[in-house]
């Protein structure tokens, strides 16, 4: 990654990845996954899969539009992972969301 963008913006997104707001979390994951081959793959797994990995539980996820949102970026998130070499790492619990995500009682869920 250029010295600029770990300077001056990766503290930003990692902020906001941290962020106790699910909303700002999701905006920021959505916002990494463009940019994730700005990143080396230890900062991907220090930073921004734990984040990913917490965001999979969707007992946390009271708002239907949350759970919408995360699912609608998980084929995204995951086809980053694998152009890293990092997906089958993270295998298990990647195809235990997917599961959820494809048996879930809101079809706008589903699709």
């Amino acid at each position: 990654a250029s010295e600029r963008f770990k300077e001056n913006y990766l503290p930003t997104l990692l902020d906001f990845i941290n962020d106790e707001d699910l909303e700002i979390q999701l905006d920021a994951i959505e916002a990494v996954c463009e940019v994730l081959d700005q990143l080396n793959t230890e900062d991907i797994e220090s930073d921004f899969v734990p984040c990913i990995l917490n965001n999979l539980d969707i007992s946390n996820q009271n708002q239907i539009e949350i759970v919408k949102k995360m699912a609608e970026a998980f084929g995204k998130i995951v086809y980053k992972m694998s152009l890293l070499g990092i997906h089958l790492k993270y295998r298990k619990e990647l195809i235990e969301y997917f599961k959820e995500i494809c048996a879930h009682k809101q079809e706008i869920i589903r699709k």
